[in-house]
């Protein structure tokens, strides 16, 4: 597995127990860090990825909630709100990584973490993001 898949899901493990708890984050990221097996250049970019999306949670949860057609954002599970946040803060913040990567990873953390049928919903979201992303741009 990739340096940056297990950042991704130590990103969302952190988002998650945030997300539930409202506890500091930075103490479940030094305790899952502990835990899990992951470079520095991993921990790095899992940091990152919380921060950020953490920092811009307003705009992200305002990208997904405009694609997520009858869903508002308090209703779609807790696990799928947290891989979409992920990838839609990749998405708008991290240029580098091209979007269809981002919405790979995003339905691969969505096969191990979340029920069957929420890859079609997160790719679809992301899609929809993705092609407005390119409008705008």
């Amino acid at each position: 597995m990739s340096s940056r898949r297990k950042a991704r899901e130590l990103a969302l493990k952190v988002l998650y127990q945030y997300d539930l708890t409202s506890i500091d984050w930075k103490e479940t990221f030094k305790h899952l860090t502990d835990i899990l097996k992951i470079d520095k250049e991993g921990k790095s970019f899992a940091k990152e990825l919380v921060k950020g999306t953490l920092k811009n949670l307003e705009l992200i949860d305002s990208k997904i909630s405009e694609f997520s057609k009858h869903w508002q954002i308090s209703r779609i599970s807790v696990v799928d709100r947290n891989i979409l946040r992920i990838a839609c803060y990749e998405m708008l913040f991290l240029k580098k990584i091209p979007h269809a990567v981002s919405i790979d990873e995003a339905i691969e953390l969505s096969k191990k973490y979340s029920a069957t049928e929420s890859k079609s919903f997160i790719n679809g979201v992301l899609d929809g993001i993705c092609k407005s992303l390119k409008k705008e741009s």
